[in-house]
């Protein structure tokens, strides 16, 4: 019999519940706990970009899922691997309230683009906190 592993990832933007990717892994989602990381967040129109760091933070989703979620992540992301040019890096972190660990997909900088203040995707539309 073989196992399946299972992994958690942080997300931020399309992928969290009720967001227009999140059926890329719906079926391979195990559990969901809300969660926070160090960073800042960009628009990058349609979809956001995470750039980690002590200042600010970004707000979303852990989702612990299998194998083949993370397959899915990664093509929905961009990576193909550690040392390739990806359009986003998979990078592990440590949820802010501790305890939580995981893969993140994120930019190295900004790239010039406006800051999401508030650090939530849901709520970008919100004024900023």
């Amino acid at each position: 019999m073989k196992t399946t592993q299972k992994v958690n990832v942080f997300v931020y933007g399309t992928l969290q519940s009720g967001e227009r990717n999140h059926r890329v892994i719906h079926g391979h989602i195990l559990d969901t706990v809300s969660g926070k990381v160090s960073g800042k967040l960009y628009d990058v129109g349609s979809y956001p970009a995470a750039v980690l760091g002590s200042e600010g933070v970004i707000e979303g989703e852990w989702l612990l899922i299998d194998e083949a979620g993370l397959v899915g992540t990664d093509r929905l992301e961009g990576y193909t691997g550690p040392d390739d040019r990806n359009y986003y890096d998979r990078v592990w972190v440590t949820d802010l309230n501790g305890g939580t660990e995981g893969w993140i997909y994120v930019w190295s900088d900004s790239k010039n683009l406006p800051e999401i203040r508030n650090g939530s995707w849901k709520n970008r539309n919100a004024a900023a906190s």
